[in-house]
């Protein structure tokens, strides 16, 4: 066997074997750290609108509140 240079053939189909594998491995890494980011991103855009919502809503109700107690100011002005 190591007369015919088996061993050292062997060796090289062993070496890019694991090259491959390592190849291989770095590129489902890289597909899953990318879909990682787009699931991460999408929540945070669901947050964001949520935040939108939620604030909108705070105006309405503060703006609401707003002229209620003008109301209530101007009615205290008319009661002597």
């Amino acid at each position: 066997m190591i007369k015919n240079n088996k061993v050292s053939q062997y060796l090289l189909y062993a070496m890019g074997e694991i090259v491959l594998v390592m190849i291989g491995i770095l590129l489902a890494l890289q597909v899953n750290t990318s879909n990682q980011n787009a699931t991460n991103e999408s929540k945070i855009i669901a947050i964001l609108v949520q935040i939108e919502r939620e604030l909108l809503m705070d105006a309405q109700n503060a703006h609401s509140l707003n002229q209620y107690w003008g109301i209530q100011d101007s009615l205290y002005d008319v009661v002597p």
